[in-house]
């Protein structure tokens, strides 16, 4: 409880010189400068901004505005006056959409039109009727309600219910974004009730979805195969539903396999270079060969194929960096892992990655165990952490050699509906070798 004052004592004066009033419209009122575009603009939909982060790490709320007055904004930086440029944007529910919704289920739309979308088991990046599983169809059809950690504004979870059918009353907290690619994408199934029954069935048995949706995936490419006694098959939806169930009561002899997690099946199957993994995790809904900059975090983050160490997603989609660009991103990686390396040290939660700035973040930190750092040292510090974690999987065999793509990714082309796109074992090198040079390790080992 003392941590926990503490903390909120330390946002309350990290931030309290920096608010502006609420509902204002007033630019004289914004300290720093913002950007307006950071996580709405270029997609063609957008929503009410009620809250502002700036790049120095600076919030406020700012008054409701009709769609059109945000569009205006998002052209040409102008709405009741000019507001600074580089304004960031953070919404109670959406980055995308026309009404207050979720924020990860609308990263649906922007993934699948740049076809990062893995799709049939990482074959394609987009699936088709995507729509029927996005954002939008969720708050039309099926979201009842929001949950949160009070008091946070962000407001991330969210209750839908099934309205009519075969689930009619069938009623879950989520699903989120990853849950949906997970059994919707890489199982090649555009059925929203469906998905929400693999939630609740995984939620009921206390397993993670996203690898439960994975292995599902990898059980069809088996099944086509002939290496299991199951017959499934994409886009069977009762097919992979009974699977889960069987899988989840280690239920026969391939459900019970796949129940020991994907590097269990590889070995026993022969799946070496299929079966898509890092280190044992599976990676997120982001197709390397098209985001390669999370195709470098899926292999350089300590635990596997982690998203979330530095959620290098964002810096491809609003354009901080060239989407299949190779050379330069590693440093800019870095910089992004530093920073949630931090924010992970006074335990933030993730969501608010794109408030907390350095110059914040050091104010927090200095606040909280009472010292003088600056942003370069606590930088240095974030380093270290990161360089003393692979030094420590490194001593117990999960070093430099680990850190690579399955064969099916990376000598595998990806069908897009622009041609195929390719991310080869030489073109990840070149990533590794930049993210080693700027985190002071020299080149790896060929």
């Amino acid at each position: 409880m003392k941590r926990l004052t503490l903390l909120l004592l330390c946002l309350a004066l990290g931030m309290g010189s920096a608010w502006a009033t609420v509902g204002t419209t007033n630019p004289n009122q914004f300290i720093d400068s913002v950007d307006w575009c950071q996580f709405g603009c270029g997609f063609g939909q957008y929503a009410t901004p009620q809250a502002w982060v700036s790049a120095g790490g600076n919030t406020g709320l700012v008054g409701n505005t009709s769609g059109q007055d945000w569009f205006n904004l998002q052209q040409d930086n102008s709405w009741a006056g000019n507001f600074p440029s580089l304004m960031g944007l953070v919404y109670n529910g959406a980055f995308f959409g026309n009404a207050p919704t979720t924020i990860g289920v609308f990263l649906n739309q922007p993934v699948n039109s740049i076809g990062a979308f893995p799709t049939r088991y990482w074959t394609k990046g987009r699936l088709e009727g995507w729509e029927q599983l996005s954002g939008d169809a969720m708050v039309e059809t099926y979201k009842v309600g929001n949950t949160t950690c009070p008091p946070c504004v962000i407001a991330c979870g969210h209750v839908c219910r099934v309205p009519d059918g075969e689930l009619a009353g069938l009623e879950i907290d989520g699903p989120e974004y990853e849950t949906i690619w997970a059994f919707a994408g890489l199982c090649e199934i555009v059925d929203f009730p469906f998905v929400m029954l693999c939630n609740d069935i995984c939620d009921r048995q206390g397993i993670d979805t996203m690898s439960a949706g994975s292995l599902c995936g990898l059980a069809i490419e088996a099944s086509r195969r002939g290496l299991i006694d199951e017959q499934l098959d994409y886009g069977d939806a009762k097919g992979v539903e009974r699977f889960l169930r069987r899988m989840a009561r280690r239920e026969g002899k391939a459900a019970d396999l796949f129940a020991e997690g994907i590097l269990a099946v590889e070995k026993e199957l022969g799946l070496e270079g299929v079966a898509v993994h890092v280190k044992g995790m599976d990676p997120a809904a982001y197709d390397p060969r098209r985001t390669t900059g999370m195709g470098l975090g899926y292999v350089t983050s300590t635990r596997g194929a982690c998203h979330m160490r530095s959620t290098f997603i964002r810096a491809e989609l609003v354009g901080l960096c060239e989407l299949g660009a190779l050379e330069g991103k590693g440093e800019l990686y870095v910089a992004w892992e530093n920073r949630l390396v931090m924010m992970d040290t006074m335990i933030f939660c993730r969501f608010y990655r794109d408030m907390l700035e350095w110059p914040f973040l050091t104010r927090i930190v200095n606040a909280a165990i009472g010292t003088d750092y600056t942003a370069e040292e606590l930088d240095a510090i974030a380093n270290r952490i990161v360089t003393e974690t692979h030094r420590f999987n490194e001593l117990r065999g999960f070093g430099p050699e680990s850190e690579k793509l399955p064969a099916w990714i990376t000598e595998r082309p990806l069908e897009t509906a622009n041609g195929e796109l390719r991310f080869t074992d030489d073109d990840l090198a070149v990533m590794v070798g930049d993210y080693y040079e700027a985190r002071g390790w020299g080149q790896p080992p060929v």
